[in-house]
């Protein structure tokens, strides 16, 4: 497909048969800048990448449920070790998704991917794959790699993952899993996939601890700022915390446990929210996961809240437009707006007109059209 840039080329990967058929673009480039070090830098890297995958969208080959893929690979090396490269790449991207997340929601990227180098103390060079993706679940989670290459042929051999909890893996681009279809379907009806939510929150509370770092009134910013805790039914349709792999559900009702980490809550606030999958997933175990929700949430709060009468907050979310969602009484009662008298409007009397299509005044006076 055409491209901006002559560093640029863009593909497109479809799968399936008409009407299923499960499309992806790729935007792909390479750079010499030896400073996406900094964040101006790397932001303009990423403008570079949305501006190409903008321009693909208006190709009439592009259906409105395409994902998006960007892959950059730096060429010049960086002096630090990977470990240091993947925890600034962590900060920067994270300071750029929250800053465009209504224009990459809007485009459609599932995956932001960056393949660099690392000089080592040794003298040797590194391979290092930096990723921001949604293929997991949680909406452009940023994370990092250590790339192993084969010493002959120069191919990647398998990518392993810094940290404790060390898992070496290789998959390729896969471009439909029930993951993306389910998300294929939510950007269908124009909504956004329901456990896409949950990465969007986060995105959007480390913007506001970046505000709040550079007004000075805090110095860090906490760490985990969203724990979420998925509700699952059991065998005794009953509702108990855990996880899950996303997508795997089979109910269309779906639920977490939230802890959200604010400014004005350091410590942590509790949050239930319940969503409408819109996907696909259609089940009868959909009224139980409400029941259920509920009865917890009123055990919680006799449980923590005793005689004071406050349970936890809970937020409903749905993306069809013509589903009424209940409130209660006393929010109704003090946010509903005072209904306005209407205007009374004048009647318009319709000129009289003769047989010649004059218009004839109160005086009897004609007026030629």
């Amino acid at each position: 497909m055409d491209s901006i840039s002559h560093n640029s080329v863009v593909l497109l990967g479809q799968q399936g048969t008409a009407p299923r058929v499960q499309q992806r673009v790729f935007v792909r480039g390479i750079t010499h800048s030896d400073g996406l070090g900094e964040a101006a830098a790397a932001e303009n890297s990423l403008q570079k990448g949305m501006d190409e995958l903008q321009l693909a969208m208006l190709d009439k080959s592009i259906g409105s449920t395409a994902s998006s893929h960007l892959f950059l690979h730096v060429l010049t090396p960086f002096e630090s070790s990977p470990e240091a490269l993947i925890d600034g790449f962590k900060e920067t991207m994270s300071t750029l998704i929250s800053k465009y997340a209504t224009r990459l929601l809007k485009l459609r990227v599932d995956e932001i991917e960056i393949r660099a180098h690392c000089n080592l103390a040794n003298g040797e060079r590194q391979a290092v794959r930096l990723v921001a993706s949604s293929m997991g679940g949680q909406w452009l989670k940023t994370d990092g790699y250590i790339e192993y290459l084969d010493p002959v042929t120069g191919s990647t051999q398998y990518y392993c993952s810094v940290g404790e909890s060390e898992a070496c893996f290789l998959e390729p681009y896969p471009v439909s899993s029930t993951l993306s279809l389910k998300r294929a379907v939510a950007r269908r009806i124009g909504t956004t996939y329901c456990y896409d939510f949950l990465g969007l929150m986060e995105k959007g509370l480390v913007q506001e601890w970046q505000s709040a770092i550079s007004d000075g009134r805090f110095s860090s910013m906490p760490a985990d700022v969203v724990v979420a805790e998925e509700f699952l039914l059991n065998g005794d349709n009953q509702l108990e915390k855990g996880s899950r792999v996303v997508g795997t559900n089979t109910v269309g009702m779906v639920g977490w446990h939230t802890t959200l980490k604010t400014p004005e809550y350091p410590e942590g606030r509790p949050l239930v929210i319940v969503a409408h999958e819109n996907a696909g997933s259609r089940c009868c175990r959909s009224h139980g996961l409400l029941a259920g929700d509920g009865d917890a949430a009123a055990a919680r709060r006799a449980e923590q809240c005793g005689h004071h009468g406050r349970g936890r907050p809970a937020g409903h979310l749905h993306g069809d437009r013509k589903r009424r969602v209940g409130s209660p009484r006393p929010v109704r009662q003090n946010g509903r707006e005072q209904p306005q008298p209407r205007p009374r409007r004048r009647a318009q009397t319709r000129p009289r007109r003769d047989a010649r299509g004059c218009r004839v005044g109160l005086d009897g006076d004609r007026h030629a059209l």
